[in-house]
């Protein structure tokens, strides 16, 4: 059995990991937010393009809910946005 102390390490470092990926997707969604003004688009067209409430487009979009990324992605498809994998 390891050690206390390599417990809570590894236990920090999973809640930094999750807050990190849980900031850069909120950063993601803020630059959908901008890219779906200057499309000009409504949250009600971006909702019927990617198969979800308006309300939930909105509230991913805007930071009132947690940023799950399959919202994102169906999101960022509507607006036309492809990612590729890349390795660092």
């Amino acid at each position: 059995m390891p050690p206390r102390g390599d417990n809570v390490a590894r236990a920090r470092l999973q809640v930094d990991r999750r807050q990190r990926a849980e900031e850069a997707a909120r950063e993601l969604a803020g630059e959908l937010e901008t890219e779906r003004g200057r499309q000009g688009m409504s949250y009600y067209e971006v909702a019927t393009l990617c198969g979800m409430s308006p309300v939930h487009v909105r509230r991913t979009l805007v930071g009132e809910d947690r940023p799950r990324l399959a919202r994102i992605l169906a999101i960022a498809d509507a607006l036309g946005w492809k990612f590729k994998k890349v390795r660092l």
